[in-house]
């Protein structure tokens, strides 16, 4: 959940948009075996949430 926070956090400061977290971001940060199961974990306890893109999976907090 920091590593999204971090990533939202940075671009907010850049003023980029859109403001999510991708998976490739997160996992370029985190490259762990576990990732998959924390996001979803995170997820399923509603702290963030996960939405489609075109190419990928983003993620926002909640």
């Amino acid at each position: 959940m920091n590593i999204i926070q971090e990533i939202i956090s940075e671009k907010k400061l850049r003023r980029q948009e859109p403001l999510h977290a991708l998976y490739s971001e997160i996992h370029a940060r985190l490259p762990a075996l576990g990732m998959d199961i924390a996001l979803q974990h995170l997820v399923a306890a509603g702290r963030i949430e996960e939405h489609p893109t075109i190419r990928e999976t983003c993620y926002t907090l909640k």
